[in-house]
């Protein structure tokens, strides 16, 4: 199932599906790889637990990752590790920020949409940047309690420009059973 929730700044995809739906151009093609990798950690939950994260698997695409931790006290996502490929696509420093409690005006606001949209629906989503330039996956960990306690972000330039109807071109792939 897709769901697509229009917020003001982004649009946001929440994905059951990754694989079975979308297909990255074959530049950012590493985010099917960072689906599959969340995918083959969660087994047959519906998400992986926080514990299962080993950030020594994805050395190679660290750059392009941020992490947000769930902090109880406000009950926000704040990043704890933004890549240095993030931190200039986005050109804003991002570490000790609140994606979800920016203003409208701010560089992170479609973060913080995303960040949202999976918080609520406990599914992977996307989020794309409001001029269509960059697109976010983010995948959902869940914490002892059974809330989503972190969120893994790849970030990545998006390749492809916006059609003039503001839609933003993806390539469906061939279809498979979906997991239940």
């Amino acid at each position: 199932m897709t769901t697509r929730l229009e917020e003001e700044h982004a649009v946001v995809l929440s994905i059951d599906d990754w694989a079975d739906r979308w297909r990255s151009p074959a530049s950012i093609c590493w985010l099917d790889r960072l689906h599959a990798y969340w995918d083959e950690q969660r087994a047959e939950a519906a998400m992986p637990d926080a514990d299962e994260l080993f950030l020594a698997d994805l050395v190679e695409i660290m750059p392009y990752l941020t992490l947000g931790y769930r902090d109880d006290w406000r009950d926000a996502f704040r990043i704890e590790f933004a890549g240095q490929a993030v931190t200039a696509l986005l050109g804003t420093e991002l570490v000790d920020r609140y994606p979800e409690e920016t203003d409208s005006d701010d560089a992170l606001v479609w973060l913080g949409d995303g960040y949202a949209s999976v918080r609520v629906l406990g599914a992977p989503g996307t989020s794309r940047s409001r001029n269509g330039a960059l697109v976010a996956l983010h995948l959902p960990y869940v914490q002892v309690d059974g809330h989503v306690g972190l969120i893994l972000s790849g970030v990545a330039l998006w390749p492809y420009l916006t059609h003039s109807n503001g839609n933003h071109p993806v390539r469906p792939e061939r279809s498979r059973p979906a997991r239940r």
